[in-house]
């Protein structure tokens, strides 16, 4: 199957990182982690814990209480915990070091030579 964009080119413009803002997470977020037990007292996943079915099924058979999708086709739902105070995702910390180390703070533009990009049409 070949792909074809009108109107694409074979130069970058301009590529933008950004997170989102407290107010895109709450919105994006299906479940405010509230609870730190992962399973009840009969072992089913904790609603408000980490575990709340409405951030995806957590056994094969389950459907999803967000999407109604099976374990294999569900893609998983944002949840969010409200914090005294901002921390940095560990997740990420490797991914901003790694474009840090490769961008230009004078120019703001990736370090790299032209001829070290390839994009093929």
């Amino acid at each position: 199957m070949v792909l074809s964009i009108q109107g694409a080119s074979n130069s970058v413009e301009e590529v933008v990182f950004s997170f989102y803002t407290d107010e895109e997470v709450k919105k994006n977020s299906r479940v405010k982690i509230t609870n730190a037990n992962l399973l009840d007292t009969i072992g089913v996943p904790a609603p408000g814990g980490l575990y709340d079915p409405a951030l995806g099924p957590s056994e094969e058979k389950l459907p999803c209480k967000t999407c109604g999708q099976l374990y294999h086709l569900c893609p998983g739902h944002f949840g969010h915990i409200e914090l005294v105070s901002p921390v940095y995702n560990p997740l990420m910390i490797s991914l901003l070091r790694n474009i840090l180390q490769r961008t230009c703070f004078t120019c703001c533009h990736f370090r790299a030579n032209k001829e070290l990009v390839n994009i093929s049409p």
